[in-house]
């Protein structure tokens, strides 16, 4: 599960952790994990294993486009002044919580090619990939995939991504 913590990261992780505990998971840590929290069913329940990851990064307010915006170069000439333009507004349209989203699509339309989904931007390169939030994000979601798919512990899960990730290099 994705979901956005919006703003109110404890307020949001504590009604997922309300829905969790009701339908039996137990150890559901206070706060989240802020590498993915990833959940255990109770031995010999109907439950599946499950993963939690609150956009941003576990621990802030936020949404999808603020972890984009760690993807993005802190010395990117484009992006300083996407976020000044945005900031510089008198009376913006979009409300305050919203503007993340305003700075990354601003940020977007001044690519190459204006208008791309954030996917297209990341294979661009205009959203780094490699950065450790992205990378934290990728880990999460190959322990989840190396504990449902495989059996395996999610360790060993994240020892097989970053060998992988080390030879596309």
């Amino acid at each position: 599960m994705v979901i956005d913590a919006d703003v109110n990261v404890s307020g949001r992780w504590q009604s997922i952790f309300n829905r969790l505990a009701a339908v039996g998971y137990v150890d559901v840590p206070r706060p989240p994990n802020p590498s993915g929290t990833i959940l255990e069913p109770v031995a010999g329940g109907l439950l599946p294993k499950v993963g939690v990851w609150i956009m941003p990064n576990n621990q802030d307010s936020g949404k999808l486009e603020d972890f984009l915006a760690f993807l993005v170069s802190p010395s990117d000439p484009h992006w300083q002044h996407a976020q000044s333009c945005v900031d510089s507004l008198e009376h913006p349209r979009f409300r305050s919580v919203d503007r993340s989203k305003a700075v990354i699509h601003t940020g977007l339309a001044w690519q190459r090619n204006p208008g791309r989904p954030f996917g297209t931007a990341i294979r661009s390169r205009f959203l780094n990939s490699d950065a450790p939030q992205a990378r934290q994000l990728a880990n999460w979601r190959a322990c989840i995939v190396w504990m449902n798919l495989l059996k395996v512990p999610c360790s060993f899960g994240v020892f097989v991504l970053s060998t992988l990730l080390s030879d596309l290099a």
